[in-house]
């Protein structure tokens, strides 16, 4: 794991900007705090090429990639956390995860092969940012819808044989809500990850899959907890191919 090698990092001292550079990854690391290239530069003072060697001697293609994967990670941990204090339950709820597989397997099958948008509200971001992420690391074209005022410059590119993932939920998605009439007017090939209370907002689509977990609350905690599964599916069926 990279976690892992950088904190052996933070032990050495043979080499001083190194054991710098990876202290501050781990710490944002703990903090879930990641920072962009130019940011980190400029908190420790170093040049943005360095950061880019630094990444590289981690057999990486540079600092996103490496930023990338610790936030993998991160949710890996996430996951195995809540897998450790669930374990009394898992056999009367792992059908839930189950389920949550086969429907991601089913999707993915059916986008590989295109370009990806990917349209998210506020409460999935984090989770659906890092989809994005692998999708990107992994060959498969993935655009991120991330600013709603240039919407229509998208909608322009998108054609018949683009997939649109939408990960919907939590409140204040009505210009999310709006997208997705337009997307919908040009594209049928959309698949969407949403709460229980907000699927009734969303009328036209390829294929739906519930957040809200059986047995659990409807909150933002668990549905975050599904997003992780549903990242950790995904990256299996990368694997895969």
């Amino acid at each position: 794991m990279i976690f892992d090698k950088l904190t052996k990092i933070t032990q050495n001292n043979d080499n001083k900007n190194d054991t710098l550079i990876a202290k501050k990854l781990v710490e944002m690391y703990i903090n879930k705090n990641f920072l962009s290239i130019k940011e980190f530069a400029d908190t420790i003072h170093v040049s943005e090429s360095l950061l880019t060697v630094f990444s590289k001697k981690l057999n990486l293609k540079g600092y996103r990639e490496l930023i990338s994967l610790l936030k993998f990670e991160l949710a890996e941990q996430v996951d195995a956390n809540f897998k450790f204090s669930h374990a009394t339950n898992m056999d009367k709820e792992i059908n839930i995860f189950d389920e949550i597989k086969k429907k991601v397997f089913e999707i993915f099958n059916k986008i590989k092969d295109g370009k990806v948008y990917i349209l998210s509200s506020n409460q999935l971001k984090y989770y659906s940012n890092l989809i994005v992420e692998i999708f990107n690391l992994n060959n498969i074209n993935t655009i991120n819808i991330v600013n709603d005022y240039l919407f229509y410059n998208y909608i322009e590119k998108i054609n018949q044989n683009d997939s649109i993932l939408l990960f919907f939920a939590g409140q204040g998605n009505e210009i999310l809500i709006k997208i997705y009439e337009k997307l919908k007017e040009v594209n049928k090939n959309i698949f969407i990850f949403c709460s229980n209370s907000q699927k009734y907002k969303l009328q036209t689509y390829k294929d739906i899959f519930i957040l809200d977990l059986k047995s659990f609350p409807s909150s933002y905690i668990y549905r975050n907890i599904s997003m992780s599964y549903i990242l950790a599916f995904f990256n299996e069926a990368l694997n895969l191919l």
